[in-house]
């Protein structure tokens, strides 16, 4: 498993070390590198009509023994001409964004509340995924069918190009208290379910609040750095029990998520050690180590 983080302010651009200086105790290298705009979206992209604006991930896939190149694709943005397809063409894997926890994500001011338990949303209709993918007879049936479509046709073209489509869920806008322990079973149901019914190589989690209430609710934080790890865990059991082990588990974790109390000249920050946390959680717990996130 090899993880990276998603940077993109100044001070997030910073070259990070190979390794965490705190030496966690799983032994798998991470290369936790600065996500980098992806591939020169420069003048190439100024000569055709719609932008597609990644954000590109670099890693390392122990599974396959490949090196991984993703690039989180924004739902807003067509990519079905040539043109922007042709964007797309550097990358292994992209990874659709966002699914939510939240109904109404909100990037200015994220929501302070735990997740409803009702569904998971993709983005751009504020939906149940689950609705937004179904094929209905006649298709006009589903008031999301134009953008169902728009995601299969970035699925066959994955296919077709030997790319890996994932859904990436979590993203800055969506609720700062994610879920609870109970809830853990009832997220991982909706997950394999949207897995096996609808397609998608994997799920990309990328949970960005894990340390937002560090200093102002004390059990809420410790809870939140174990969560995403926890989810990890009993999604990878429920995969491999439904014959879905060959489905992607990703974990993007945040700046300083690898590094704590300053290492290599970082800023000490909420999220220091985040990372750590959760894949420690996962190598203690999952019947497969570590290697439950495969990157």
């Amino acid at each position: 498993m090899a993880a990276y983080s998603t940077m993109t302010s100044d001070v997030e651009k910073q070259q990070e070390p190979l390794i965490s200086a705190s030496k966690p105790k799983f032994s798998h290298k991470f290369l936790v590198g600065a996500a980098l705009v992806a591939f020169a979206l420069g003048a190439a992209a100024a000569t055709v009509t719609t932008q597609i604006k990644a954000h590109e991930l670099q890693a390392f896939d122990a599974k396959s023994n490949e090196a991984v190149i993703a690039g989180y694709i924004e739902n807003w943005e067509e990519y079905t001409d040539a043109a922007s397809r042709a964007l797309l063409d550097p990358y292994s894997t992209l990874l659709y964004s966002f699914l939510t926890l939240d109904d109404e994500p909100n990037p200015d001011s994220p929501n302070q509340i735990q997740w409803e338990g009702n569904a998971v949303h993709e983005t751009m209709t504020l939906a149940d995924i689950l609705e937004v993918m179904e094929l209905k007879n006649p298709p006009w049936d589903n008031p999301h069918n134009w953008l169902r479509e728009r995601i299969v046709g970035l699925m066959d073209y994955c296919a077709a190009n030997n790319k890996k489509f994932v859904w990436a869920f979590g993203g800055w806008s969506d609720l700062t208290k994610t879920i609870s322990d109970d809830q853990v079973d009832l997220l991982v149901s909706m997950l394999v379910t949207l897995l096996q019914r609808h397609g998608g190589d994997g799920i990309d989690f990328d949970w960005e609040h894990l340390s937002d209430h560090k200093l102002s609710d004390a059990p809420l934080h410790a809870q939140q750095r174990l969560i995403v790890g926890k989810v990890i865990v009993a999604l990878k059991d429920s995969l491999v029990a439904e014959g879905l082990a060959d489905k992607l588990i990703i974990y993007t974790p945040r700046y300083n998520g690898f590094l704590e109390n300053g290492a290599y000249n970082s800023l000490e920050l909420a999220t220091d050690g985040e990372a750590i946390d959760v894949v420690n959680y996962v190598e203690d717990n999952s019947a497969y180590g570590v290697d439950a996130i495969d990157f």
